[in-house]
């Protein structure tokens, strides 16, 4: 038995893989009951991937389908015990993707969430500058809608966070001061709905004029 990974000397950067320290496990295993989160079974679900890393063998091509809520390729991407994630992935066997053994490899291969691909519109600079919102959370709390506040902003869409984002380029702000500055991400706001207008106000702000009130989601 090997240690189930492989160090990785760079990792892709993406919203499921922010940097070394964490990444997103939300969408795995694809079968799961609506609300789901891991952080509500931490303890369990550290134990499990422990024993899956451990027990993975990786030259094995039998397959063996999920049963309930959870996946024995799921574990231990790095030997800190920090990033949580497929086993099976190509990133993780040199290009080949092993998913296949889990019999729901089609599945897994297309699973992704919306805000992974707002994620990849955002420019450089406003990665790195929302990004701080989700400084200092484990494999865990990054993974949470609940905890992780990035799910909720990236509903905003690219537009108005990359224009806030370059607003504030040259301001030093602490992570928790972006949401007071810009306090409409913290309220019972439709993004959705009003993603486009508060995307107007930022730019007619920039010219010195007023701006309406979103309004409130329905």
């Amino acid at each position: 038995m090997g240690s189930g990974y492989q160090e990785m000397t760079e990792i892709p950067l993406s919203l499921c893989t922010p940097d070394e320290e964490k990444s997103c496990f939300a969408c795995c295993p694809p079968i799961r009951p609506p609300g789901y989160e891991h952080s509500h079974y931490t303890n369990e679900i550290k134990r499990v991937l422990r024993e899956n890393t451990a027990s993975l063998r990786k030259n094995e091509k039998s397959v063996s389908a999920i049963t309930g809520f959870s996946c024995w390729a799921l574990g231990y991407l790095d030997g800190g015990f920090k990033r949580i994630g497929c086993l099976l992935h190509p990133s993780q066997n040199d290009g080949k993707d092993l998913r296949y053994r889990v019999d729901y490899g089609d599945k897994c291969a297309r699973e992704s969430c919306v805000e992974a691909g707002i994620f990849l519109l955002l420019a450089p600079e406003a990665i790195t500058f929302w990004l701080r919102l989700s400084h200092g959370l484990d494999s865990f709390s990054y993974s949470s809608r609940t905890v992780n506040p990035l799910f909720r902003i990236l509903g905003w869409g690219a537009p108005v966070l990359n224009l806030v984002a370059m607003a504030e380029k040259e301001r030093d702000l602490r992570a928790d001061s972006i949401l007071e500055l810009y306090s409409f991400f913290k309220t019972a706001l439709s993004p959705r709905a009003d993603a486009q207008p508060a995307w107007h106000c930022r730019r007619r702000k920039a010219r010195r004029s007023t701006c309406p009130a979103p309004r409130p989601a329905a």
